[in-house]
This record gives C-alpha cells, structure tokens and sequence, in this order.
C-alpha cells in the first residue's frame, strides 16, 4: 500500500511539473472563435499558389476606398475613442448562421453569454489584418436573444471579428471571428 501512495504522489509531482512547463504565452482570459470552413471547401497549399501565381498585377483592385453608401451605413468609429476592456463568460456571442447578399451579408448571432449586452462592435479587416472599417451597433441583447446583423462585404475584406459591447465598453477579448467568403452562402 506504501508503494501505490509513493507512486501516486510522484505521478502527480511529475504531472504537475509538466503543467507548469508549459507555454505561458496562451491568454488568461476568453476564447477567440474561428468559424472553420466545411470540409469540401478547403484548398490546398498549390491550389492556392497556382491561384495567386496566375493572377495578373493590373486586375488587382485598387486600394480599398469605402463608397459615399458605404460610409453612410458604417457608423464610423474611432478606434481610440473605444474603452477596451477583458471580460468573462459573461458577455459571449454565438454564431448562429451567415447569408450572403451580395454586397452585404445578413449575420445572425446570440447572447450566449449571462449577463445583458449593449450592442455589439463589429471590426473589418483585410488579410493583414489592417482596419478598413468599424461600426458600433447599441442596443439591449438580452441573454438567449437572437439578432440579425447587415455586414458590408468590402473589397478586400477577409474577416469581420464581432465584439459584444458592455456599458459602452467593448469587450476585446471576445471576438466572434466571421469569415464572410467561407462563413456567408
């Protein structure tokens, strides 16, 4: 009986030293969420690359300019005028379901969270990553609610990362990460 304690106890001093080994780098708080594409929807590596190799430079588009119409639906904010802050599994969205509607997208979501939201803020980018517009959405979410969003289909726009809004603070570390190409049919 002696040895079976002895043998737990460095199994679990073993375990626990594996655990505090590991990568620090992970966040403390909250989950991003990708919406992956279905499985027939993937391409491969070359498939891309045969892609972009036999793209002509001068087709390219010209750098993403927002029309007078778009403009005017996009609420424009300013990005450091926004109070960033962490929240916790009380204010998280749920993705629901993506329509595509040409130049814009129907995006319907959910209070999954447990508190009562007060919008949300919606992020688009290009695939670097960069801005190219902002809105913010208030409203009262209540928690199990559904609501439909119009997201603007950019040119150049790779995703749209959806943050619920709390007391007019947004909460950062809560993405909903919305690929419109893969996410929205």
């Amino acid at each position: 009986m002696r040895r079976i304690m002895i043998a737990v106890s460095l199994a679990l001093i073993l375990v626990l030293a594996a655990c505090s080994s590991l990568d620090d780098t992970q966040p403390d708080e909250g989950v991003d969420v990708v919406i992956a594409p279905d499985e027939g929807d993937s391409m491969d590596d070359d498939s891309m690359q045969d892609d972009a190799e036999g793209m002509d430079s001068e087709v390219m588009p010209p750098e993403d300019v927002l029309s007078p119409e778009e403009e005017e639906r996009m609420m424009q904010v300013d990005p450091g005028s926004i109070n960033e802050i962490k929240c916790d599994e009380q204010q998280t969205l749920g993705y629901i379901g993506c329509t595509d509607m040409d130049d814009t997208a129907e995006l319907t979501i959910r209070n999954t969270g447990r508190a009562v939201l007060g919008g949300v803020y919606l992020a688009y980018l290009d695939n670097d990553e960069n801005l190219l517009a902002n809105e913010m959405e208030k409203f009262t979410f209540e928690v199990g609610e559904d609501k439909i969003l119009e997201l603007s289909l950019l040119d150049h726009l790779e995703q749209v990362n959806v943050y619920p809004v709390t007391n007019s603070d947004v909460c950062i570390n809560k993405p909903l990460v919305i690929i419109p190409r893969t996410n929205c049919r």
